[in-house]
């Protein structure tokens, strides 16, 4: 009698368990049909998890036990490979729920929801280049030489001409040449007299050493009579954001 019920009760729990999982099959169907490619297949495991590869950077499992690994959205990432949620990416940050560009004047080097922070001046970076000088032979008759929040100069034996005094530097703004490289700047004016196109005057654009070679002149042009740009590079400047 005893081993008649227990196999009535066995056969009726196989049963019930055969229909609960069946249950969870259809509203795993159900969601596939609402929501196409999330739930698609067996994408969701019902009952022991199985142990799988941890999802790419930039992608997650919607679901416990999920076989597929699905791309964040558009702007976002993981912080790692195995994350289980997506966050803002570099530039981005979250507002209303959207991962959103951060403003101009704005920036964020890291990822996650928190806010942009401003973009520091650059005389944050170059400041330190104020009382040194640099001299540049082009291999000519004159050599040239910046000593920077102070004068700009070329010289040969004998002989030295003002290109200017210091006057003004870019500040806070980051400026792109033409072949949209980005650059800092120190003006110098006021220099020797020209005759008729007036004092010398000069500027030194600042740029990155991207090579990590050590800080110089690298090049000089006189586009304009008197007026003239001079290259310099430097790692100082290679972190602004």
């Amino acid at each position: 009698l005893f081993k008649g019920l227990n196999a009535h009760l066995e056969t009726v729990g196989k049963k019930q368990l055969e229909a609960s999982l069946e249950t969870e099959r259809a509203g795993q169907r159900a969601l596939s049909n609402l929501f196409p490619g999330v739930y698609a297949g067996s994408a969701c495991f019902v009952g022991v998890i199985p142990t799988l590869p941890a999802c790419a950077v930039g992608t997650i499992r919607l679901c416990a036990g999920g076989t597929s690994c699905t791309p964040c959205g558009d702007r976002e990432t993981t912080l790692m490979a195995g994350s289980e949620t997506c966050t803002c990416d570099v530039g981005y940050y979250r507002d209303m729920g959207v991962c959103s560009r951060c403003a101009q004047g704005l920036y964020k080097e890291w990822v996650g929801e928190g806010p942009c922070d401003p973009i520091p001046a650059m005389a944050t970076y170059i400041g330190s280049l104020d009382g040194t000088c640099y001299s540049y032979a082009t291999g000519g008759e004159w050599s040239y030489q910046v000593c920077f929040g102070n004068e700009l100069s070329q010289f040969k034996e004998g002989e030295t001409i003002s290109l200017g005094s210091f006057t003004s530097d870019s500040g806070e703004d980051v400026l792109l040449d033409a072949t949209n490289v980005p650059y800092a700047y120190q003006a110098f004016t006021g220099g020797t007299n020209c005759g008729d196109p007036g004092d010398r005057s000069g500027t030194v654009r600042i740029k990155c050493e991207t090579e990590g070679g050590p800080s110089g002149l690298a090049s000089i042009s006189e586009d304009v009579i008197c007026v003239y740009i001079l290259e310099f590079y430097t790692s100082l400047i290679c972190d602004h954001p």
